[in-house]
C-alpha cells in the first residue's frame, strides 16, 4: 500500500510538475506575443509620427511658399506705386514749367485793347 501511495504521489508530483513547465512555457509564449504587439504597435505609432511630420513640414513649406509669393506680389505692387508717383511728379513738374512758361510771355493774340493797357501798365506781368 504504501508503495502504491509512493508511486501515486510521485505521479501526481510529475503531473504538477509538467503542469507547471506547461504554464512556464505558456507565460513564455504570452510574452514573446505581448513584445511582439508592443513592437508592432511602436512601429506603427512611429509610422504614424513620420508621417505627421511629412504632413506639418509639407503645410510648413506650402505656407512658406505662399508668404514667399505674398511678399514678392507686396514688393512689385510697392515698386509699382513709387514708379506711378514718378510719373505723377514729372507730370506735375512738367505741368508747372509749361505753366511758368505760359505766364512769362504774353499771349500771342490779344485784343487791341488789352495791348494798349499793358503797355501803359508797366506793372503787369504779362510783358
Amino acid at each position: 500500500l504504501m508503495a502504491e501511495v509512493v508511486a501515486n504521489r510521485k505521479e501526481q508530483i510529475a503531473r504538477r510538475m509538467a503542469e507547471l513547465e506547461q504554464e512556464k512555457l505558456d507565460a513564455l509564449k504570452e510574452r514573446d506575443r505581448t513584445l511582439k504587439a508592443i513592437a508592432e504597435q511602436k512601429a506603427l505609432e512611429e509610422a504614424e509620427r513620420e508621417e505627421h511630420h511629412r504632413k506639418t513640414m509639407a503645410f510648413q513649406h506650402q505656407l512658406k511658399g505662399q508668404m514667399e509669393f505674398r511678399d514678392r506680389l507686396r514688393a512689385l505692387e510697392n515698386e509699382e506705386e513709387y514708379r506711378q508717383q514718378l510719373r505723377q511728379y514729372e507730370a506735375e513738374a512738367t505741368y508747372q514749367a509749361k505753366l511758368r512758361s505760359a505766364l512769362e510771355r504774353p499771349p500771342d493774340k490779344m485784343h487791341p485793347a488789352w495791348k494798349q493797357y499793358y503797355a501803359n501798365n508797366p506793372s503787369s506781368s504779362v510783358y
